[in-house]
């Protein structure tokens, strides 16, 4: 993001670690320029504007949060534009995926894991992924969780890669072509 300074609220949200960011799109070499990316559990919007930074074709954001949103939208609108900001959704992330309509080249996403009480089923979370069609059959689901958190499987998911930076962990899915 050139060293662009994003807003994030004071509690309630962990954004990404720049060296995580970092070293995600890094590992994405060429794949973002043009690419469609949908950035869930939005926050302050770093993964997202990352991707866009990199030439990301369209992002889309989603945050449920009714005063993380309004921060999203804002950073968003400075950072990317007015029309970017018309892709970001307030929304429950398992609402949104259920009435999803888009493909995307790659989802980031990044639930909360710090202190929170948010009750997340990961595997539920990859069940509606691969069974609602949002994500391209040669596409690449990317999940931050904390290292030291079980790595969910799924019949319709290969990790097609694993890293860890201190006490985070990025998992790589990609569909399961012979599920």
């Amino acid at each position: 993001m050139g060293g662009r300074i994003i807003n994030v609220p004071k509690k309630g949200v962990r954004p990404t670690q720049e060296r995580v960011r970092e070293a995600v799109f890094s590992s994405l070499a060429g794949g973002i320029e043009g690419a469609r990316v949908l950035d869930l559990f939005a926050g302050s919007g770093a993964l997202g504007l990352e991707a866009w930074s990199r030439g990301a074709g369209h992002v889309c954001w989603v945050e449920q949060d009714a005063r993380t949103f309004q921060m999203l939208k804002a950073n968003v609108r400075t950072l990317c534009g007015a029309e970017a900001a018309d892709h970001c959704m307030r929304a429950d992330v398992m609402v949104y995926l259920r009435r999803c309509r888009n493909t995307y080249d790659f989802i980031l996403a990044d639930p909360p894991y710090e202190g929170h009480t948010l009750n997340f089923d990961t595997y539920q979370f990859l069940e509606s992924i691969a069974t609602q069609g949002c994500l391209k059959l040669e596409g690449c689901l990317i999940l931050e969780q904390r290292a030291s958190q079980a790595v969910s499987e799924h019949p319709s998911w290969v990790i097609a890669k694993s890293k860890s930076y201190g006490d985070t962990r990025v998992l790589y899915y990609a569909l399961n072509p012979e599920p």
